[in-house]
């Protein structure tokens, strides 16, 4: 979910370019979506293309292409604010796309439950909880990483503030991608039944709507797929 991510940090420490770095994050969000997802996405194996993710992804990454190769002068001052474009525009990316009426989650669940089932409230219920756990992820992480920018604006830049600030931004990171894919649907698949009946009123409208649907059939159990 976040290779793009990861590979401008790792570049900037290893190579020290931020034209390489933000190049490399962009070829590969690029290759994402245009080859990998693209083909997975013929082939069967996905019900949407591109996904949301992808697209905020491929748009960050092109920004700051561009900015790294046209304004080389200022390389310092791109590489102190990366990080918090990076986590800020993936907050915005995903507050915009929410209210449009697509959050990214929604995609990805789709795989598993076919877009019809995507609207099972049950099933909305979590989209809106993980969806709600990435964007607060994503604008705690742009806050941590305002530190070494201010700090590099005033005059006193600080490669140990840098560092630690990305520690704990992967650190945050490591542990949302923890309660996604473990934590949660864990939790999840063992409270659906006691989640199930706030929606009662909503279900017994989606069940009327879709009667054929495996999810109206009495006694069925929606087991997450992570």
């Amino acid at each position: 979910m976040c290779s793009p991510y990861t590979d401008v940090t790792i570049l900037i420490y290893i190579v020290g370019e931020l034209q390489i770095a933000f190049t490399a994050a962009f070829g590969v969000a690029a290759f994402n979506i245009f080859v990998l997802s693209f083909v997975w996405y013929k082939m069967g194996k996905t019900v949407s293309w591109p996904k949301t993710l992808d697209i905020i992804f491929i748009v960050l990454f092109g920004i700051l292409t561009i900015l790294a190769w046209t304004l080389p002068e200022n390389r310092d001052t791109i590489k102190y604010f990366a990080n918090v474009i990076i986590n800020g525009g993936l907050a915005l990316g995903v507050a915009i796309t929410w209210m449009a009426g697509h959050p990214f989650i929604r995609s990805y669940i789709e795989d598993n439950v076919g877009v019809e089932g995507s609207t099972y409230p049950v099933v909305k219920h979590m989209v809106t909880r993980l969806t709600s756990m990435w964007l607060v992820a994503f604008t705690i992480m742009a806050l941590v990483s305002l530190p070494p920018a201010i700090m590099y604006v005033n005059g006193n830049p600080s490669t140990t503030a840098f560092t630690v600030c990305n520690v704990i931004s992967y650190v945050i990171l490591g542990c949302c991608l923890t309660v996604a894919f473990w934590l949660y649907p864990a939790y999840f698949e063992k409270h659906q039944e006691d989640i199930a009946k706030n929606y009662e009123d909503e279900i017994a409208e989606w069940e009327k709507e879709h009667p054929d649907h495996e999810f109206s059939q009495e006694d069925y159990k929606y087991e997450v797929n992570a």
